[in-house]
């Protein structure tokens, strides 16, 4: 567990904090949460998408989950090969909370490769979804394994569970994916893109309804394409080791 993972920082601390990695972004206040961008437009990023992401972030965090971080992965080229970075672009956190930056700072620290050349540890689920191009939800991250998620441990140790990433498309080319939004909260708050309130059933089931509600929300996304889902299987369901990851 990282020490003092619920630690609330001021503002000017947790900015501080991530600034280390990164010092040219500036923070603002919004209803529900605070936001980051940058100071000065990024190239690699259309405006008017970053004005959307900028907006939808705002509204995520404000109208749907107090304890979550929003964050946008974005393409680029380096060493000639192509990836996805969330150093330099926009996120989203609905509190000031050590586990959130902590998650925040090693994922600026971090970048997925998506080309053809990408081993299946480099990948991620932020570079799985930028390539097909289908959204990934688990209500708990540690059912990945450490190749599905290179620092699933890390973000475990920061009481971080529920997780989805979701593609963005260009508008105009809706086969063309720009990027991804990487969604992470903690373990002890509800998820409120999926059930607000459980009813107490066995586990398989109360996974089948969050699942349902999320699909819910999913289909409404424009230029979405499809969604898949997978769940543990059956065998695995009831093993007592936390750190499943077989997947059907």
């Amino acid at each position: 567990m990282l020490e003092g993972y619920k630690e609330q920082f001021s503002l000017m601390d947790f900015t501080k904090y991530l600034q280390k990695t990164d010092p040219f972004f500036g923070e603002q206040k919004i209803e529900g949460g605070f936001f980051w961008r940058r100071n000065s437009f990024q190239p690699h990023v259309i405006l008017s998408l970053e004005d959307k992401i900028t907006y939808f972030m705002s509204q995520i965090i404000h109208k749907e989950s107090s304890y979550s971080l929003v964050q946008f992965w974005a393409p680029k080229f380096e060493e000639n090969r192509c990836c996805i970075t969330t150093l330099d672009q926009p996120f989203a956190v609905g509190c000031l909370e050590k586990g959130l930056a902590s998650f925040r700072k090693q994922s600026m620290e971090h970048v997925y490769y998506v080309d053809e050349r990408a081993k299946d540890e480099q990948v991620g689920p932020p570079g799985r979804v930028f390539r097909s191009g289908s959204p990934e939800f688990t209500p708990d991250l540690r059912l990945y394994s450490t190749t599905e998620f290179p620092f699933r441990n890390h973000v475990a140790h920061c009481r971080l569970r529920k997780y989805y990433v979701l593609p963005i498309f260009h508008i105009h080319e809706q086969e063309e994916c720009v990027g991804v939004l990487e969604f992470v909260e903690f373990a002890d708050f509800p998820f409120e893109y999926v059930h607000k309130t459980l009813e107490i059933t066995d586990g398989r089931h109360r996974a089948l309804r969050e699942i349902e509600e999320t699909l819910k929300v999913v289909v409404k996304i424009p230029q979405l394409h499809r969604a898949e889902v997978w769940a543990t299987c059956t065998r695995c369901a009831f093993e007592k080791d936390n750190s499943l990851n077989c997947m059907e």
